[in-house]
């Protein structure tokens, strides 16, 4: 009887060290897989071994080896490229809680590679990945929330996963934070806002930031328009396939180089005017006319965001202006009122009809400001604004 239970613990312990022995004997097979796979520690870079290294380790379970054999088998890397294997490899990786393995079935099933496409499932798998804080698992759950894929949509959702996932590191999540300032889903719109995200993201090297920054460059939202800026993030994003990024490139080659510039100065007061600027403004009393128009006030009118950045994207070069190469700096005066509104605008300094043209439309256009402030009560101010058009 204690040589039957000697022998138990006997076969017991040996069961053990065995399965520690595959374990660490797995890794290890992983390990010189990746080495091939990278061409890392004295070994060629060679995807076919890698792939055979791969293999067994993950034939013996190992989640590691399992998510990488999906990945050589995602992008062909050694062997041909089989959705259905990757598929294959990726769950049996995802079962043992491997979380890049989840995060790549959750893509799969989003795009239908190797599965039919399933929202629910892709939901499923961001969905795990992310509560285990991947940040590409937080970025995909932001993706379906935002979407409305498998879940309804809800912008609020898919904001706060962004930035989870953003706060990570998270490039993609960067670049869809700004989408979403952009396009004003779940915030406000905030140009500035979405140029921020936008910018860290492309420093950061992804395509799609690159893209749209330049974008913003050259419509001038949230930013001054610059057409070489717009041109520097094109090339980027088009040196890494981006095919919008090409045609834009090439629509601007055709376009003629023209800027148009909103100067950020303090207000311009036309030489010829009858009235001057004094060094203070006495207050007003009832016998004063309601219509009186101040030139300084305790309190200036104020517009709703950057005003150098709404003139900027809502401006446009006059084409006859353009082939005649007419340029200069057009000076526009106009009444802030008492409720915001913007009257009796008029050019005090021109350059051509066309260009002053041009800035009186602009200026007509802009939405309501906060009115200047007198003695706490709102009055009417008069501002003026040099709009200045280049051809460079």
């Amino acid at each position: 009887m204690m040589i039957r239970y000697i022998k138990c613990i006997f076969l017991l312990l040996w069961a053990v060290h065995i399965n520690l022995y595959s374990q660490t004997t797995a890794q290890e097979m992983y390990e010189t897989g990746f080495d091939f796979h990278y061409g890392k520690n004295g070994q060629p870079k060679d995807d076919e071994k890698a792939v055979e290294w791969f293999r067994k380790a993950a034939d013996q379970g190992y989640a590691e080896a399992q998510a990488q054999l999906g990945y050589m088998y995602l992008y062909g890397y050694g062997v041909d490229r089989k959705y259905y294997e990757a598929i294959k490899w990726y769950r049996k990786a995802a079962e043992q809680e491997n979380v890049s393995a989840q995060v790549q079935l959750g893509y799969m099933y989003l795009n239908g590679y190797g599965v039919v496409k399933d929202y629910a499932e892709a939901l499923k798998w961001y969905g795990k990945a992310a509560n285990q804080g991947h940040p590409s698992g937080m970025n995909g759950l932001g993706f379906m929330y935002q979407n409305g894929f498998g879940v309804n949509k809800d912008y609020a959702e898919a904001i706060k996963w962004y930035r989870l996932a953003a706060e990570k590191g998270n490039v993609s999540a960067k670049s869809n934070i700004a989408t979403m300032y952009f396009n004003g889903f779940g915030v406000d719109q905030d140009y500035a806002e979405a140029f921020k995200w936008y910018r860290e993201a492309a420093e950061q090297g992804e395509a799609n930031g690159q893209y749209s920054l330049a974008f913003m460059y050259e419509n001038g939202y949230g930013v001054s328009k610059s057409r070489s800026e717009a041109r520097k993030w094109y090339e980027k994003a088009a040196a890494q396939g981006d095919e919008d990024a090409k045609k834009r490139l090439e629509k601007i080659e055709q376009e003629p180089d023209i800027l148009v510039e909103v100067e950020e100065v303090e207000d311009l007061v036309a030489k010829d005017t009858e009235s001057s600027k004094s060094d203070s403004v006495p207050a007003m009393d009832g016998n004063e006319k309601e219509g009186q128009v101040f030139e300084v006030v305790d309190q200036a009118p104020e517009f709703s965001g950057n005003v150098f950045s709404w003139l900027s994207r809502n401006i446009h070069y006059p084409p006859m202006a353009q082939e005649n190469n007419v340029q200069g700096r057009v000076v526009v005066s106009f009444i802030v009122e008492s409720d915001g509104s913007v009257n009796d605008v008029q050019v005090v300094k021109g350059v051509a009809p066309s260009l002053d043209k041009e800035a009186l439309r602009v200026v007509k256009s802009m939405p309501k400001w906060e009115p200047g402030l007198q003695d706490g009560k709102p009055v009417r101010v008069r501002k003026n604004l040099p709009v200045t058009f280049k051809l460079q």
